[in-house]
């Protein structure tokens, strides 16, 4: 019953939604902020849980910015979440992280614990070739996803990486 109440109550925005941006295609297309701030606020609107069959991160994937460190959330199966991480040295190399793991609630907040995130300095030449080097493969911490949606990282095996605040960034639309 409570997930009739929950798709009912679901349709119903999602009606409203379409019959409100009737009208209004011409004011987004010319802002493409106010585009994007409509659809986030849209997707934030309904809750995902394992409970209803839907992977608990889906309201958090996503590119996210702190400084000069960028993160892509991913969902991944029914309760993980595949993280990267590209943290920028200069214009030629950056730090990058890859964290997969189990999503778990912990009360109002979803949180990924992880003891085997990957670590890589990428290198790229005037010609635009990457080239790899693997540092570790055990990096250990957590992502915490918040209710504010707001994503906190720390690494516990560097002192560098504790409690980075990263914020959603909406891409920008692609122009034809």
């Amino acid at each position: 019953m409570k997930h009739r109440i929950l798709c009912a109550v679901l349709a119903l925005t999602l009606v409203s939604l379409g019959f409100s941006a009737c009208g209004k295609a011409e004011t987004d297309a010319a802002d493409p902020a106010a585009a994007a701030t409509t659809a986030a606020n849209a997707v934030t609107e309904y809750t995902a849980s394992e409970e209803d069959g839907q992977n608990p991160v889906m309201n958090f994937i996503g590119p996210y910015q702190h400084d000069r460190c960028s993160m892509l959330v991913e969902a991944v199966g029914m309760d993980q979440a595949k993280i990267t991480v590209q943290w920028s040295s200069d214009a030629w190399t950056h730090a990058e992280w890859s964290i997969i793991g189990k999503v778990i609630e912990e009360g109002e907040d979803l949180v990924l614990r992880y003891t085997d995130g990957a670590y890589a300095v990428v290198t790229t030449d005037e010609d635009g070739n990457e080239t790899r080097s693997d540092e570790k493969d055990d990096s250990k911490g957590s992502v915490l996803f918040k209710s504010d949606y707001t994503i906190v990282w720390t690494d516990y095996t560097d002192e560098q990486i504790r409690d980075l605040v990263f914020e959603f960034t909406p891409s920008a639309p692609v122009e034809e």
